[in-house]
């Protein structure tokens, strides 16, 4: 491993800090968060960036509940006064706003750490680091399902967009949707029986340089210094 590349428990540790400094949604703790993840970006040569474009997009029904909880259930000065009580308050979208732009940064986060580190290191890691939590056995019976999810992933989401083209381009009639939907729930059973009989294997990662803990350790003195300001 290089010695300027923080260890795979490093970086699960980082993550945990920063999802907790952003969760406040302070605007000073949020531009932070942005200058930082931007120039962790930069330093990785911009992994995937089309990849974390549609994992963004993927939330936008997420954004828009967000929106609508804050924006009509928040007390505050009516966006559109005409209307009333049913005018969501300037102050309810604005925390609407800042809370969706927590999420995103949060799944930028997610997805650059998951893009710089191997799979396989990456979920030691994450048995390392759950392990003040949970016993050896349950470490790795979270790890290997977390394997076998992300390895579904792909191919389900093929199995799901060939299936939608072929229902697009086939009418609309309701024994053509549910014949789809039938083949939809094969193809995912005979995925998951593959996946069944794939053999796993975890190994807890060496430990971290000492060093390195002044990564976390610094963001989290960091944020702190922040939302002390």
């Amino acid at each position: 491993m290089n010695a300027f590349s923080p260890h795979p428990v490093i970086r699960v540790v980082t993550l945990i800090v920063f999802i907790a400094g952003m969760s406040a949604a302070s605007p000073a703790a949020m531009l932070t968060g942005t200058l930082l993840l931007a120039m962790s970006y930069a330093r990785a040569g911009f992994p995937g960036m089309d990849s974390l474009a549609r994992m963004i997009m993927r939330l936008r029904w997420l954004y828009l509940a967000i929106l609508i909880v804050y924006g009509w259930w928040t007390p505050g000065v009516p966006l559109i006064p005409g209307l009333d009580t049913l005018s969501p308050s300037q102050q309810g979208l604005a925390y609407g706003l800042q809370r969706v732009a927590v999420l995103v940064l949060i799944v930028g986060a997610v997805h650059l750490l998951t893009r710089t580190t191997e799979r396989s290191r990456l979920l030691a890691a994450i048995m390392v680091t759950t392990s003040p939590f949970l016993g050896r056995e349950l470490r790795e019976r979270f790890a290997v399902r977390l394997l076998l999810t992300m390895d579904a992933v792909a191919p389900t989401r093929d199995i799901l967009g060939t299936a939608l083209q072929t229902i697009q381009g086939s009418g609309r009639g309701l024994t053509v949707t549910a014949g789809k939907v039938r083949a939809i729930y094969q193809g995912m059973l005979e995925q998951a029986a593959r996946a069944a009989g794939q053999p796993v294997e975890v190994q807890e990662p060496e430990s971290p340089p000492p060093l390195q803990w002044s990564i976390p350790l610094s963001l989290a003195a960091g944020f702190w210094l922040v939302y002390s300001l």
